[in-house]
């Protein structure tokens, strides 16, 4: 007997705003395709991105990144 189902990984890349997250939603949400992992979403405050947000495909979120955030931590750039 022949498996069938394949495992198969996509990486996403694109500019800010070109749709990225909208179009992993949107096949997530068909019910059409297994996933894991996770994607990033802005943190914005006042209409300025202020960090980034983790949100994985079980549900679960955090933050990933934010400016003014807790310097205990490892810092890159502004965050």
């Amino acid at each position: 007997m022949r498996d069938t189902a394949r495992s198969r990984w996509f990486l996403l890349t694109g500019r800010p705003g070109s749709g990225k997250t909208t179009i992993i939603r949107l096949a997530v949400g068909s019910g059409h395709v297994k996933v894991g992992g996770f994607y990033t979403e802005e943190i914005r405050v006042g209409g300025l991105r202020s960090g980034f947000r983790l949100v994985t495909f079980d549900g679960r979120h955090g933050v990933l990144a934010r400016r003014g955030q807790d310097t205990t931590i490892h810092r890159v750039g502004a965050y």
